[in-house]
């Protein structure tokens, strides 16, 4: 009977071990479709997919082959100039470009010549100063050294895009006075590429089209 007993206790354990393994069983795990983006379809991670359009730049028309785009450039007067810090053969050469300046501005070119010959023998890289005497021998009715001087200027006057199409501009003019309307031409348009927002060439520019008729 004991031996029965121990046959019997040993297949109720048996069939307890293996009801419990088949509750332990794992449930089949789902399974999971990953996409395949196709071959050029890879964005980096945070871009957006239709990313919003650049904004169109300010056009302004000019008779150049293709439209000039609105430069944002820095426009600061000599006077502007003079509050940076700057060397001091560099100050007071500019502070006697800005004196000369308003002798032009006052219609007295030929005191202003002197204040800028003063300013150019502390400073003989100031193209300020180049371009106010180019100005000057301009009003005085002096064409040759005006584009000359206009030349000096615009290498001198580096990366000041108001400046360089200012002194351009001039050149331009000079060159209409003297009757040499292909050289006038080009200098306009190329005052308009340093600075298409210079309101004076855009006006200077329609007057060279006014005389083509």
């Amino acid at each position: 009977m004991t031996r029965i007993a121990v046959s019997i206790t040993a297949v109720f354990l048996v069939l307890a071990m293996a009801l419990f393994g088949c509750g332990l069983r794992r449930a089949p795990e789902p399974e999971v479709t990953i996409p395949v983006e196709e071959p050029g379809e890879d964005k980096p991670e945070g871009q957006p997919e239709k990313p919003e359009p650049a904004p169109e730049e300010d056009i302004v028309e000019t008779d150049l082959e293709e439209p000039v785009p609105r430069v944002a450039i820095e426009r600061k007067s000599v006077r502007d100039l003079l509050k940076e810090d700057l060397p001091p053969r560099r100050k007071a050469s500019l502070s006697l470009t800005d004196q000369a300046r308003e002798l032009i501005e006052a219609g007295e070119p030929d005191r202003a010549v002197v204040r800028l010959e003063k300013a150019l023998n502390i400073d003989g890289r100031n193209g300020h100063a180049y371009y106010y005497l180019a100005l000057a021998r301009y009003l005085q009715g002096d064409m040759g050294q005006a584009i000359t001087l206009c030349g000096t200027a615009y290498l001198n006057l580096g990366s000041d895009r108001y400046f360089g199409s200012k002194a351009l501009l001039l050149r331009s003019k000079s060159y209409m006075n003297q009757d040499d309307r292909q050289a006038a031409v080009r200098d306009c348009l190329d005052s308009l590429r340093l600075d298409p927002g210079n309101e004076e060439a855009l006006r200077w520019r329609l007057e060279l089209r006014e005389s083509e008729r």
